[in-house]
């Protein structure tokens, strides 16, 4: 069984306005509580040429957020329905009220890439294909990524336009990659892979939690050191091989957490995680706490 996405915008209770589906192998989630007697529940007809319906399926809505406007909120709609083959037109009804009626192109859409990779694959690269329909049908297109054919990482938004910029460095590597272009004419989709090439492996990319980019720390006050780091390649796994270091006072210890003590002036926290190319950094500033007296401060070795 293979479904088909369901995506738009229930404007009010008579006007749908949908961007275009594509064909997915994945089950749809489940149907709303309540099934076809919930408030929430769009119900999608599959109708034959005859006009006999040949299907029903169920989309969740959510209404958007419309505070006191003494109107109905629209609602967001998202969700999948199964294909029934031979569907001449899908039919969608709110409310036991049909909402909008979509007549399927005669044909199936073509898709071929343009892009072939050579080699290691890096860098900001312009992937292009091209694309057509029997009856020249509005297409939309929308471009995924994979490391293993498996899962599919979407790289845009659907979109008309048969060409899309990616940057290879910022997702994850392995030796068997593939880039997807998927084209829709609304019910029909067709789909062509890439040929598998490699993408360098970026290891644990460091990340600063706390303290915040241009804060201001009161001296003598402990600063709270947080962060993480995590591999595009594994997310759900987080190393503990920190180091943390200042532009003023040097290495500050590793590990995810630290309290430390930061001298007086403008300081630069770099966080490295091992086995990573990338460093994560925020500048903070330390200055004088006013409510400490002059007394104290000198004290502490402070001049102006």
């Amino acid at each position: 069984m293979r479904y088909l996405t369901i995506t738009g915008t229930l404007l009010d209770e008579i006007t749908l306005r949908l961007t275009h589906g594509f064909r997915i192998d994945e089950p749809p989630d489940a149907d709303p509580p309540g099934g076809e007697r919930s408030p929430d529940a769009l119900i999608v007809e599959s109708v034959g040429p005859e006009g006999r319906v040949l299907g029903r399926g169920l989309v969740r809505t959510v209404p958007l957020c419309a505070y006191r406007s003494g109107l109905p909120a629209p609602r967001l709609v998202a969700g999948a329905v199964a294909v029934v083959e031979g569907a001449a037109s899908l039919r969608f009804l709110f409310h036991g009220r049909e909402v909008h009626r979509f007549v399927a192109p005669l044909g199936s859409p073509e898709v071929r890439l343009s892009w072939r990779p050579d080699g290691e694959q890096y860098g900001t690269q312009l992937i292009r294909w091209d694309a057509h329909h029997p009856e020249c049908a509005n297409l939309a297109y929308v471009v995924l990524f994979s490391t293993d054919s498996r899962t599919w990482t979407p790289l845009c938004l659907p979109q008309s336009e048969p060409e899309t910029s990616v940057d290879f460095d910022e997702l994850p590597g392995g030796p068997e990659c593939r880039v997807r272009v998927m084209a829709s004419d609304g019910l029909h989709t067709a789909v062509v892979d890439s040929p598998a090439f490699a993408v360098r492996r970026k290891g644990p990319q460091p990340l600063i939690l706390c303290p915040d980019d241009g804060a201001e720390i009161p001296f003598g006050a402990p600063v709270v050191l947080m962060g993480q780091a995590a591999s595009p390649e594994d997310p759900g796994r987080f190393s503990d091989d920190l180091r943390w270091r200042s532009s003023r006072d040097g290495d500050l210890g590793s590990g995810p957490s630290l309290d430390v003590a930061l001298s007086l002036g403008d300081h630069t926290l770099t966080l490295e995680a091992a086995g990573s190319e990338r460093e994560a950094f925020v500048m903070v500033t330390v200055r004088p706490d006013p409510c400490r007296s002059d007394d104290a401060r000198e004290s502490a070795g402070e001049t102006d």
